[in-house]
């Protein structure tokens, strides 16, 4: 279990650092061009959480994504244990990844902008990829 944990918070770290360090870019060179005609990149501030909700609630989601990470580590024995243990860590870098913005800036930056969809970043595509896979096993255990 240790050496699960060491891995653990490795990878939430590996994740977090990679997103800040896309976002660095994107901030440092305000890009803003037209990958394809559905797909563009650019600074996009973005001061709620996934899909616009909470507006202006940078205070709360950060409080609520240390609240989080710091429930994972007391938790860590028993979100480490199963095969789903990847999917927590997908959670835990993303919300890294976005919490250190929050405290930095004061808005999380995002970044990928498809023309039908909300803008997103790194830390959002591991929360996605996190929190779908959580709900896929829980449903498959279910069943």
């Amino acid at each position: 279990m240790a050496n699960r944990l060491k891995v653990s918070l490795l990878l939430i770290l590996a994740i977090g650092l990679f997103d800040q360090l896309t976002k660095y870019i994107v901030f440092l060179f305000k890009f803003n061009f037209e990958v394809f005609p559905f797909l563009s990149i650019q600074l996009i501030k973005n001061t709620g959480s996934a899909f616009g909700v909470l507006k202006n609630s940078n205070r709360i989601l950060l409080f609520l994504g240390i609240l989080l990470l710091g429930w994972g580590l007391l938790k860590h024995e028993s979100l480490l244990k199963g095969r789903d243990w990847w999917a927590y860590v997908m959670v835990g870098g993303g919300i890294l990844g976005n919490s250190l913005d929050r405290l930095f800036h004061g808005f999380v930056i995002d970044y990928i902008n498809f023309s039908l969809w909300p803008a997103f970043n790194v830390a959002d595509s591991a929360l996605t990829i996190g929190i779908g896979a959580l709900l896929l096993y829980a449903l498959l255990q279910k069943s």
